[in-house]
């Protein structure tokens, strides 16, 4: 975070158009994954601004996907939702297959963590539908989400049916999920 911030003050405010959208963009989604939403929040804004001057419809689109998540997190849901939204849209825009399976994923979620169960499921599946299965990881995430939400809404058969049998190619923290979604399910 230091060497990002160090980064933007030698770019100068009226400087650096695509390289100062990305390194906010960077530092909101650090402040999300950190959980510090209100400073996302903040970072965020400006990297929007940043990316929209720039042009910038890639950076745009991820940066929308981190304030959607910091948003929902400090409990404005739609306000949140409808970024993710927008962020899909700019993916799709650009063909950015990967991004699109990001927002989808993440705007599953924070549904999800939300208290929004049955929304949370419809979106994972309709990521499931819009993510081709050969994006592998991306696709398995939402998989595992989709069962998540389905087992948080009471249908088992569903949590095990899009739970499937584990992918070979499933490690680390992706793995861990997995295991905790078959635990759930036993």
């Amino acid at each position: 975070i230091e060497t990002a911030q160090r980064a933007l003050a030698m770019l100068g405010e009226d400087d650096g158009g695509r390289e100062r959208a990305a390194l906010l963009g960077w530092l909101a989604r650090t402040r999300v994954l950190r959980g510090r939403f209100r400073d996302a929040v903040d970072d965020g804004e400006r990297a929007l601004a940043a990316a929209v001057a720039a042009g910038d419809s890639y950076v745009e689109g991820e940066v929308l996907n981190t304030l959607g998540m910091a948003q929902m997190a400090l409990g404005d849901v739609e306000r949140g939702a409808a970024q993710l939204r927008r962020a899909q849209a700019i993916a799709r825009g650009n063909d950015d297959i990967d991004s699109l399976a990001t927002a989808y994923s993440n705007l599953a979620d924070f549904l999800l963590l939300c208290g929004r169960t049955r929304e949370a499921l419809t979106v994972a599946d309709e990521g499931l539908a819009a993510i081709p299965a050969r994006l592998g990881r991306s696709h398995d995430w939402l998989k595992l989400t989709a069962s998540q939400a389905a087992l948080e809404a009471g249908d088992l058969a569903a949590a095990r049916a899009h739970l499937g049998p584990t992918p070979h190619r499933a490690v680390g923290i992706q793995l861990m999920f997995r295991l905790l979604r078959q635990v759930g399910q036993a």
